[in-house]
């Protein structure tokens, strides 16, 4: 089930995502549908790793952060 939402972007925001969608084969609704869908599976990886490494007995908040940093800089990383 999908449901409506509104959302507010900033002027030069929404001018290169139009900018895109018309050199694209896709309407710029596909496109923000696209990017809200990336930006919440990253997050609930970011959540899922976090989890597992509380989990860990070898739990180390500061290379946990470290970690995560890394994931963050390097998104594709597995």
């Amino acid at each position: 089930m999908t449901e409506p939402v509104t959302i507010a972007l900033s002027g030069a925001d929404l001018a290169e995502l139009r900018a895109w969608a018309e050199t694209s084969e896709r309407d710029l609704e596909s496109l923000l549908q696209e990017a809200v869908q990336e930006y919440l599976q990253r997050g609930r990886a970011w959540i899922a790793d976090t989890r597992k490494a509380e989990a860990s007995p070898f739990h180390d908040l500061a290379r946990l952060e470290a970690e995560l940093r890394a994931r963050r800089a390097h998104p594709r990383r597995a």
